[in-house]
C-alpha cells in the first residue's frame, strides 16, 4: 500500500483461509496512520501476480493476474462538537427514518426515530437534510458547542393530472 507521494506505507499477507462464508476471498488487514495534513489524498494497493500449483487430487492451480486499486483518504480535523439532527415531516410530525444527513465531507442516516448524528469539528457549516419523497432541506450556521436541530421536511407530491395538463 502505497501514499499519495508514493512512499510504502505497509506490506500485508493475506490470511491463508478464505473469509467465512466464501470460497476464494482471502483476508487481509492493516493499519495505517492518517496524514498529517487536512485534505484530499489519493491512495493505492497493489498486489502482485500469483500463481499458487495444486497441492493435492482435491486442489487446482490458482493464478491472479496483478492488480492496483485507488482509493481517496480524506484527512478532516478532529471532531469535538456532536451535531443532532431530528428528521420530521412537517405536515404530519412523524419522524422521518432513513433521511441523508449531510455537512460535507461528514454523512449520516437517520435511524429508525428520525435522528442521525455526526462528531464534527468547531466552525461554519452548510447542512443538508434530505429523504425519499421529500424536497431537501438546507440549513447554513455556525457550530461551536453540541446542538440538536430540528429539520422539518417537506413532502414532495407529484403533480397531478389536472396540474400537467394546465
Amino acid at each position: 500500500m502505497h501514499d499519495h507521494q508514493g512512499v510504502l506505507l505497509a506490506t500485508v499477507t493475506v490470511a491463508d483461509e478464505p473469509l467465512s462464508g466464501t470460497e476464494a476471498l482471502y483476508p487481509a488487514e492493516v493499519n495505517l496512520t492518517a496524514p498529517d495534513a487536512e485534505g484530499l489524498f489519493r491512495w493505492e494497493v497493489l498486489t502482485p501476480a500469483i500463481c499458487v500449483e495444486p497441492t493435492g487430487e482435491d486442489s487446482y492451480a490458482h493464478e491472479h493476474e496483478s492488480a492496483t486499486t485507488r482509493f481517496n483518504v480524506r484527512a478532516v480535523p478532529e471532531a469535538d462538537c456532536r451535531l443532532t439532527v431530528n428528521a420530521i415531516d412537517r405536515e404530519t410530525q412523524v419522524a422521518v427514518q432513513g433521511a441523508q444527513v449531510v455537512v460535507h465531507p461528514y454523512r449520516a442516516v437517520t435511524n429508525e426515530n428520525g435522528v442521525a448524528e455526526l462528531s464534527l469539528p468547531r466552525g461554519h457549516y452548510r447542512l443538508f437534510v434530505s429523504g425519499r419523497d421529500f424536497f431537501p432541506l438546507r440549513l447554513d450556521g455556525e457550530l461551536t458547542t453540541d446542538m440538536t436541530i430540528r429539520a422539518e421536511l417537506e413532502i414532495d407530491r407529484a403533480p397531478s393530472d389536472a396540474e400537467l395538463w394546465v
